[in-house]
Formats: C-alpha cells, structure tokens, sequence
C-alpha cells in the first residue's frame, strides 16, 4: 500500500510539471494584454494616412505619465499639419493591481497626424457645436475632450467611428458622446458620476488616453 500511494504521488507530480510547462510555453499567466501588443505597433507618421486598424485600448498598459491624475484643463498642440481622423472611441474599466487606483477609461485612435486637445470640465447643459440643441448626458459632472484640428467623417460624410455614443454605467463614466464634428473640430463629452480627478497619455503618436478615479 505504501508503494502504491507513493507512485500516486510521483503520477500528481509529473502532470503539474506538464501543466506548468504547457503555460509557460503558451504564454499564460502574462501580464500585458494582448491590447497593448497591437495598440504599441500604431506609430503614424505626422500629416500622412497611415491606414492604421482601429484596436481596443481599454486594457492597453500605459506608462506612468508627468501629469499625473488631477483636475486642472490639460492641452497639447497638434503633433503635425495634417488633420486626424478619429476611428476608434472606447471606453471601460482596465484591470489593476490591487495596490492602484481603480479608474474608468476613454481611448481615441487616430488615423493621420495626433490633434490638439483641450481636456477640462465644462458646466451643464451640454451643447451640439453646430445645432445649438441641448445634448442629453446622463451624469453630475461633464468632463469635454476638444479634438482641433480633426474629423470624424469621411468625404462622403460618412462617420469615420461607431458607435458615436456610449452608456457604459461604470463607477465614474457613465455617457460618453460626440457632440461636434464640425470644421475640424471634434469634441466628446463625457457624463461622470461626480467631479474626479483624471489623466491624460498618448500612445504611438495615434492614441489619445484619457483616465478618470473611481468616485
């Protein structure tokens, strides 16, 4: 009997070892995601078309930046002469560690030169650039993403990114809309929960990324 549990054993031993190898091989147990692997490989080229594919960012592993996360506007010139077109707008909860601050996100990709941007909160009610007309936005405080100069449109007129509007409902972002596409200006709204400290990073001179503290 004892003879037989100790073959047992060795038999349990040897599959963890395979199992373990198996992983190792196969790349589990990795902490990048395979969102950043795509979304690092985006690397225009100021004023040209560089016929990049839109790719979710939500989970992309950003550096940490010198802003940091506050409430002050943040803005930056545009990185080229050329106008960005918007292909991809996103927005979710990235995964953290369990000694970081949990946060909501909203990435923008760019096909073409990075826009300016002016992030900063704007008070109620949202407005449409070109109609005037009151925008509906749920949430109690309104953080607006002024993207100059950039469009979101093709020259048929036909949007360059869909959906032009999420309610996602998470912790801190609860809507996000574009409110203008207009004679090269694109602005996005976001609806949040409350007033919350936020950061901004660039990705690849084409992805805008815009995080925002859980309540």
């Amino acid at each position: 009997m004892p003879r037989m549990i100790a073959i047992s054993c060795l038999l349990v031993a040897s599959l963890v070892a395979l199992v373990a190898c198996s992983d190792d091989e196969n790349g589990a147990g990795t902490t990048t995601p395979l969102a950043s692997q795509a979304a690092t490989q985006v690397d225009t080229t100021p004023g040209t078309a560089s016929g990049a594919q839109p790719t979710s960012v939500v989970a992309v592993q950003t550096a940490e930046n010198t802003l940091g996360f506050g409430r002050a506007p943040v803005t930056a010139p545009p990185s080229g002469t050329g106008q960005g077109s918007l292909i991809l707008a996103d927005g979710g909860t990235p995964d953290v560690g369990p000694d970081s601050v949990p946060f909501d996100r909203m990435a923008f990709q760019f096909d073409g030169s990075m826009p300016g941007y002016q992030i900063q909160y704007v008070p109620g009610p949202v407005q449409s650039c070109a109609s005037g007309e009151r925008e509906r936005l749920t949430g109690a405080a309104f953080l607006e993403v002024r993207l100059e100069p950039a469009v979101a449109h093709d020259e048929q007129g036909a949007p360059t990114v869909s959906p032009t509007e999420l309610q996602p409902g998470l912790p801190t972002l609860q809507h996000a809309k574009q409110t203008c596409d207009f004679e090269g200006v694109v602005v996005w709204t976001f609806g949040l929960s409350s007033e919350v400290d936020f950061r901004v990073n660039t990705l690849g001179g084409a992805i805008l990324v815009i995080d925002m503290k859980h309540p």
